[in-house]
């Protein structure tokens, strides 16, 4: 279970915790994709990528003795509005996969099954800007790209090798 990330206490109670099976190979064998090439062409392959990821961060917080509960969120919410053509504006969901809290500062980072991601797919980021009492740190879009790149400043893509 990966608890939402919210500057108020209250909200996080309220809103519902993202559940994980974290043993995606189990997944797979319960839903009978038994090949790489039946996961890769899945309609699924984004979420089990995504929680293989989630999976091995996890393991390293536990692996060092610290305790995930207290340092790793998501975050989902109604944060943005943008205009249309006709001049109405309309809310979109803008969503983190993980937001990693320590020292004061929230490490967003997005998890993308893509070779190419770029800086747009992290748009969301800046919604962390708006909790005054922590600073944002780095970002990250972890993905199957060859080697860490710069996207922007504070944006950095990462081979999912190095977690």
């Amino acid at each position: 279970m990966l608890q939402p990330y919210s500057s108020s206490a209250l909200t996080r109670a309220i809103k519902t915790p993202k559940m994980y099976f974290r043993d995606t190979g189990l997944v797979c064998y319960l839903t009978r994709w038994i090949t790489p090439d039946a996961v890769r062409v899945s309609a699924m392959n984004g979420f089990i990528f995504e929680t293989f990821v989630l999976s091995e961060i996890l393991k390293s917080f536990s692996n060092s003795g610290s305790d995930p509960r207290f340092s790793v969120f998501y975050y989902r919410g109604k944060d943005k509005k943008r205009v249309r053509k006709n001049g109405i504006e309309e809310s979109y969901v803008s969503e983190i996969d993980l937001i990693i809290h320590e020292d004061g500062a929230l490490y967003p980072i997005e998890i993308k099954m893509s070779a190419n991601p770029t800086a747009s797919e992290a748009n969301a980021f800046d919604v962390l800007d708006l909790d005054k009492t922590k600073i944002r740190g780095k970002g990250t879009v972890l993905c199957l790209c060859e080697r860490p790149t710069h996207l922007k400043e504070d944006l950095l893509a990462v081979p999912i090798e190095y977690i």
